[in-house]
C-alpha cells in the first residue's frame, strides 16, 4: 500500500479501523461517480462502508465467532429488471468462504453465504446483459444464480448494531465518563482552595499555619457560571500587598 493511499484511509477511517491487527480488508469503491466510499472488513466479520469517519452503511457477514483468515477479494455485479431497476450485488470472498451481500438504498444485506468455495465469476449467459454468478466448489460442484429470489439470511428491515461497533463505542464512553470524572475533580478542588482564600485570605495575610489563622470580612463568595464549552469562576480580589 503507497504511503498517499495510507493518508487517504487515514482520512476517512475512525480510529478503531485504522488497527491493521484488527482489519484483514480496505478498499476504495466507486460504484458511480458521485458514489464513492472505503470499504473495509474485520477479522471478526464486519463489513463497513465509510467516507469522512463516518460510518455509511454495516453488515455482519459471519454467522459465528470465528475470525475470518485468508486471501480476500471483493467483486461488485449489478442486476437490471423492469420492477426494480438496477440491483447492486458484492461478492466478498474470504479464504474458501464466499459471502454475497446485496445493497439497496441505504441498507446492506448479507443474502448467501457458501463455504468450500474456490472461485466466484460473473458471466452473462442470456446475453442480454444480466449478470449471473458461477460458484465452483472445492467438491467440484458448481451453483449459478443471480441472486435475485434469494431468501435473505438476515432480516433485511432491521439489522442489530454489530457486536464489535458496540463493544468499541462502550469502551469509548468509558474512557469520556473517565475524563469527566477527572476534570470534574480537579474543578473541585481548585474551588476548595479559592474558598479558602475567600474566607481566610491569601497566605502573605497571616503567620503560622492556614488552619489558625481568623476568618476575614465576608467579601463575597465565589461564583461558577458555565457558557458554552468554558467554566467562568468568579473570586474576590485581595490587596497581596498588605503587611503586618
Amino acid at each position: 500500500m503507497s504511503e498517499s493511499s495510507c493518508d487517504h484511509y487515514k482520512k476517512h477511517l475512525p480510529q478503531f479501523l485504522q488497527n491493521t491487527e484488527r482489519v484483514i480488508f480496505t478498499k476504495i469503491i466507486k460504484i458511480r461517480s458521485d458514489n464513492e466510499f472505503v470499504a473495509v472488513i474485520t477479522r471478526n466479520g464486519i463489513y463497513f462502508e465509510l467516507w469522512n469517519k463516518e460510518i455509511l452503511r454495516e453488515c455482519c457477514l459471519n454467522s459465528s465467532e470465528d475470525e475470518l483468515s485468508g486471501d480476500v477479494t471483493m467483486d461488485i455485479f449489478y442486476l437490471y429488471s423492469g420492477e426494480s431497476g438496477r440491483q447492486v450485488f458484492y461478492l466478498i470472498k474470504i479464504g474458501e468462504k464466499l459471502f454475497v451481500v446485496k445493497r439497496k438504498n441505504d441498507t446492506l444485506n448479507l443474502v448467501r453465504r457458501e463455504c468450500g468455495v474456490v472461485s466466484a465469476r460473473v458471466a452473462d449467459k442470456s446475453g442480454r446483459g444480466n449478470a449471473t454468478v458461477v460458484i465452483t466448489k472445492t467438491d467440484g460442484s458448481r451453483i449459478e444464480s443471480n441472486f435475485n429470489d434469494e431468501n435473505l439470511t438476515e432480516n433485511e428491515e432491521s439489522q442489530e448494531p454489530s457486536i464489535f461497533l458496540l463493544g468499541y463505542l462502550e469502551t469509548h464512553n468509558r474512557k469520556l465518563e473517565c475524563g469527566l470524572e477527572m476534570r470534574g475533580n480537579v474543578v473541585r478542588k481548585e474551588l476548595h482552595k479559592m474558598r479558602h482564600v475567600t474566607k481566610y485570605g491569601p497566605p502573605e495575610m497571616h503567620d503560622g499555619a492556614p488552619d489558625e489563622a481568623s476568618p476575614l470580612v465576608k467579601y463575597g463568595e465565589v461564583w461558577v457560571k458555565f457558557h458554552n464549552d468554558r467554566i467562568i469562576l468568579g473570586i474576590p480580589v485581595f490587596n497581596t500587598t498588605y503587611t503586618r
